[in-house]
């Protein structure tokens, strides 16, 4: 399984680079997704397309949907005590799952208050290797 993670604002464009990197994978390989709009719905989206397996991860008591009609299997990830942290858990699920981690982050300037930048902390802490793909180069 490879996990992946981005911005939700994904611009006219910026697909392509999905594209390029789903299209580069191993034939039906498993692709965890947390289901946001933006980056996560354009992976299942395309990865679908490619005949890739989608899996979706969603954050426990909230909604994020956007990439459920592209799922073939789907879970709950644990409660946190707020939104954020129950986001945050459903990120650490995710990096756990994958055996790597792609991410999309709008620009290749690390953010702390970014769930993007989040997850890549999470691969980082966890030792799985990760591949970063900004959509934007360097801009803020």
């Amino acid at each position: 399984m490879i996990a992946f993670t981005g911005t939700r604002d994904l611009r006219g464009g910026e697909e392509a680079v999905i594209v390029k990197v789903l299209g580069a994978l191993p034939p039906a390989s498993w692709l965890v997704v947390g289901g946001a709009e933006g980056v996560d719905t354009a992976v299942a989206r395309i990865g679908k397309a490619l005949g890739h397996h989608i899996h979706l991860v969603i954050p426990a008591a909230y909604w994020c949907l956007e990439s459920a009609d592209y799922a073939e299997t789907t879970e709950y990830a644990r409660r946190g005590s707020s939104a954020a942290h129950s986001y945050k858990l459903r990120d650490e699920r995710m990096v756990e799952l994958g055996d790597s981690l792609i991410a999309f982050p709008p620009t290749a300037v690390e953010e702390v208050r970014s769930g993007t930048w989040m997850t890549i902390r999470i691969a980082r802490r966890l030792g799985k290797p990760y591949q970063i793909y900004p959509l934007r180069g360097t801009e803020r």
